[in-house]
């Protein structure tokens, strides 16, 4: 059914419906994306951090008493894209003069989606 300006009533039903449904669709992908990329910052944040405290071993600038007893390795790699890390692992090995046979590792991984 048309009015004067020759509008049809049914196309607008049809905009809405169809309004409607993208947005139904977009706003759980829209939800989940966000949700991941909070994630992701999160872990990039915990690579940042052990990296620091990597290099913070490194440097010998970590002194607390437990520390003395122990050596320790750090290995810092990282694959850069456009000046921006896309690609990053920590790994911490030390033992201590109490153990020296045991070695213990920690290897923290990143990898941007």
């Amino acid at each position: 059914m048309n009015d004067e300006r020759g509008f049809c009533w049914f196309e607008l039903v049809i905009v809405l419906l169809t309004i409607s449904v993208l947005l139904t669709v977009a706003l759980p992908l829209y939800g989940a994306l966000s949700k991941q990329l909070s994630r992701t910052a999160a872990e990039w944040d915990m690579f940042w951090e052990m990296k620091q405290i990597g290099r913070a071993w490194q440097q010998g600038t970590v002194a607390a008493g437990s520390y003395k007893r122990e050596t320790c390795e750090i290995e810092i790699k990282e694959r850069l894209f456009d000046s921006a890390v896309v690609e990053g692992e920590v790994t911490i090995r030390w033992q201590t003069i109490e153990r020296p046979y045991e070695k213990t590792q920690f290897v923290y991984k990143m990898v941007l989606p």
